[in-house]
C-alpha cells in the first residue's frame, strides 16, 4: 500500500492504456479532473517522456530514476527518489 488516498483527494484511471500522457485518448472524466488539478503526480518513464514535450499548466511530479534514461534526462543518479516539479 503506496498511502495515496491520505493525501489525495481522489485517484483515477486514464482510461486507456497508452504510456505516458496522451491526452487525446484519454476519457472525458479524466481529463475534467486532470484539467482542474492543482498537482499532478505521474509515475513512470512514459510520462517523464511526454511531459517534457507538453505544454504543462499545473505542476507535475515525478517520483523515481528507477532506469538510466530518466536518471539521465534529470541529471539524476539511478535509483534515487526524487520530486522534479514540472510546470
Amino acid at each position: 500500500m503506496l498511502g495515496y488516498m491520505k493525501v489525495a483527494d481522489e485517484l483515477i484511471t486514464t482510461g486507456t492504456g497508452t504510456v505516458g500522457l496522451v491526452l487525446e485518448e484519454y476519457s472525458g472524466e479524466f481529463l475534467t479532473t486532470y484539467r482542474s488539478a492543482n498537482l499532478v503526480v505521474a509515475k513512470g518513464m512514459g510520462y517523464a517522456e511526454t511531459l517534457t514535450e507538453l505544454d504543462l499548466t499545473s505542476p507535475h511530479a515525478l517520483l523515481a530514476t528507477k532506469c538510466k534514461p530518466i536518471a539521465e534526462l534529470f541529471n539524476m543518479d539511478v535509483g534515487k527518489n526524487v520530486a522534479k516539479l514540472m510546470s
